[in-house]
């Protein structure tokens, strides 16, 4: 299992009401096997709404197009509605020679968050 820092950078939305910027820190351990990887991460963002969240998650990667890793993820987050709320969406994650940029996509939560595009990156030291 190889385990990379993680970096949380931008969250796109298709609604005006929620910030951007979203920094965060955390940690990635990715698990590769012949025909598919794993991907697990926690850490902490300043949410959309420009809260202090906690998340956890687990993404499968079953999928390449070329060097691109493509798949599903599904995790838990608080600091929105509840004290912890679920989220789910698909994946991208494309290596370079530093590390990985990851590409999720997430469909609006009801009463909670709008389709959102999420940009984020480990780094290799």
């Amino acid at each position: 299992m190889d385990c990379l820092p993680h970096f949380h950078v931008a969250a796109i939305h298709d609604s005006a009401d929620f910030q951007s910027a979203t920094p965060g820190l955390g940690v990635f351990c990715t698990r590769e096997k012949e025909d598919s990887s794993a991907i697990m991460g926690a850490g902490v963002l300043e949410n959309s709404l420009g809260r202090t969240s906690l998340y956890a998650m687990y993404g499968w990667r079953p999928l390449s197009v070329g060097s691109v890793k493509l798949g599903v993820f599904g995790g838990v987050i608080n600091g929105y509605k509840r004290s912890a709320d679920l989220f789910a969406g698909v994946s991208a994650s494309v290596p370079f020679s530093w590390g990985e940029v990851h590409v999720l996509l997430l469909p609006k939560a009801p009463n909670i968050s709008p389709t959102t595009l999420a940009l984020s990156f480990t780094v290799r030291f």
